[in-house]
């Protein structure tokens, strides 16, 4: 049972700087959230990418992956980021796929060679967040990575929610 200011986990370690080959292991339905755009919000579909990249985390026990993720608008507008970062990646649906209603969850296990680039928070200045800002198709002659120790959030056993007595 979690419960709040009696964490025992260590402090989270963010994946460092750099290029790294990674695996797409897993698309998370966020749901609605709210998105300010000119100062106006409205709700729209969240997805997060979550990827492992070819950089071993020694804070763990035992050592594993990094794992980073970029969260964006499920939308196949040519003017949403889910758009800009599957064309970027080389791994856009074709027109018609997109007007058919395809979803992507075929790309797990995919590959791609990502820039990842650590920023602070806006909200709390104390916080880093390692972000993808770019990510390319990886080469030919590189070795494909496959998903390693990682269950999928979608296969992940419910967590208990503990509700405070009233």
């Amino acid at each position: 049972m979690f419960i709040p200011g009696q964490s025992k986990s260590r402090d989270f370690v963010n994946c460092p700087d750099g290029l790294f080959q990674g695996v797409l292991v897993d698309i998370v339905d966020l749901g609605l959230r709210e998105s300010v755009w000119q100062g106006v919000a409205k709700m729209k579909p969240k997805i997060r990418l979550v990827f492992q990249v070819d950089e071993m985390n020694t804070e763990t026990d035992p050592p594993s992956r990094f794992t980073v993720s970029k969260q964006v608008t499920a939308s196949w507008s040519d003017k949403g980021e889910l758009y800009k970062f599957l064309k970027m990646w080389g791994q856009l649906p074709t027109q018609e796929q997109m007007e058919a209603g395809c979803g992507i969850d075929y790309l797990i296990g995919t590959n791609g060679q990502l820039n990842v680039k650590n920023e602070k928070s806006e909200k709390d200045p104390t916080k880093s967040f390692a972000n993808i800002v770019a990510v390319m198709p990886i080469s030919a002659r590189t070795n494909k990575m496959k998903a390693e120790n990682y269950v999928r959030a979608q296969d992940r056993p419910p967590r208990e929610v503990v509700r405070p007595a009233a």
